[in-house]
C-alpha cells in the first residue's frame, strides 16, 4: 500500500511541474518588459505563472535601474515609483474597486485569491525596491542585490527556461507548487 501511495504522489507531482510549465512556455511572450500587461498576466495566466512573471518583470526593472544609476542617481527611485503606480496601484484597485477593465462587477473567488497573492508579492517586491534606495545600490555586483532572489527568463532552443539567482547560486525553477 504504502508504495502505491508514493507512486502516485511522484506521478502526481511530475503532472503538476508538467503543467506549470507548459503554462509558463505558453506565456513566454508576457517576458518581454514591452509586452508586460498586468491585467492579461493577471487575467490569462494561473496564479504560480503570474507571480514567476511579475519577477521576472521586476528583476529587470531593477536590473535596468541599477545600470543606470551611475550616470542618474534617481534610477532607483524612479523604478520605486514606476513599480508603485503601475504594479501595486493597479493590483490594489482592482481589488477594492471590484472592477475589472472598467466594468463594475464582483470578483470570482479564485480570481481575488490570484489578485491577493499579485499585491502580496508586489507589495514585497516594492519593499525591496524601498530598502535598496536606502542602502544606496549601486553596481549589479552589490551583495545587498545580489542577496535578493531573482527571476530570469532564458532563452533555449525549447523555448524559454526560467532560472533563480540569489548570491552565486543559479537554479532553473523547478515548478513547485507554491499553495495558490
Amino acid at each position: 500500500l504504502n508504495k502505491a501511495v508514493e507512486a502516485w504522489v511522484v506521478e502526481l507531482l511530475d503532472q503538476q511541474r508538467s503543467t506549470i510549465r507548459s503554462h509558463l512556455l505558453s506565456s513566454s511572450a508576457n517576458f518581454i518588459p514591452a509586452a508586460f500587461s498586468l491585467e492579461d498576466v493577471a487575467l490569462n495566466n494561473i496564479t504560480q505563472v503570474a507571480c514567476a512573471i511579475l519577477y521576472i518583470y521586476w528583476t529587470k526593472d531593477c536590473e535596468q535601474a541599477l545600470a543606470q544609476c551611475r550616470y542618474d542617481r534617481r534610477a532607483i527611485p524612479n523604478t520605486r515609483a514606476k513599480f508603485q503606480s503601475a504594479i501595486v496601484g493597479k493590483l490594489t484597485s482592482m481589488l477594492t474597486k471590484h472592477s475589472w477593465r472598467q466594468s463594475i462587477s464582483a470578483i470570482s473567488s479564485p480570481l481575488r485569491l490570484k489578485l491577493e497573492a499579485l499585491t502580496l508579492l508586489s507589495l514585497w517586491l516594492r519593499d525591496v525596491l524601498n530598502d535598496m534606495c536606502s542602502r544606496k545600490l549601486r553596481d549589479l555586483a552589490d551583495f545587498e542585490w545580489q542577496r535578493f532572489l531573482r527571476f530570469y527568463a532564458l532563452p533555449t532552443t525549447e523555448g524559454i527556461q526560467l532560472v533563480l539567482r540569489c548570491l552565486d547560486c543559479e537554479l532553473a525553477y523547478q515548478c513547485d507548487f507554491l499553495g495558490v
